[in-house]
């Protein structure tokens, strides 16, 4: 994960001048959930970089991944990308999605806000 991290971030160099100010990047990751307990994860709720979490899994409503992807790429991206702000959708509890599933559209009102 550090090898991924530093190679990334030496080819992007420091952003110009007029990207330094912009706002941070939104980002809805729609998987398996988040496992709040995860120590990076854990961080990232207490510095609101976790912005809401929602789950669309019918009879489950907790976001809690018991899978683990979805653990994994919300920690990714928190890695790669320092200014992000994540929006987790959890709409899978393994890596099958239901064919009767259906998230419809998802506003930012129909999040959980941490």
């Amino acid at each position: 994960m550090e090898l991924l991290r530093t190679s990334v971030h030496k080819h992007i160099g420091k952003p110009p001048e007029y990207l330094r100010d912009s706002p941070a990047v939104r980002i809805a990751v729609l998987d398996t959930g988040i496992d709040k307990k995860h120590p990076f994860i854990k961080g990232a709720l207490w510095r609101k970089r976790i912005k809401a979490t929602k789950s669309f899994v019918s009879g489950d409503e907790s976001v809690n991944d018991t899978f683990g992807h979805g653990t994994y790429i919300a920690s990714l991206l928190l890695k790669v990308a320092p200014d992000v702000q994540l929006y987790v959708a959890k709409i899978a509890t393994s890596e099958d999605i239901p064919e009767d599933h259906n998230i419809g559209e998802v506003k930012s009102s129909t999040f959980q806000c941490e």
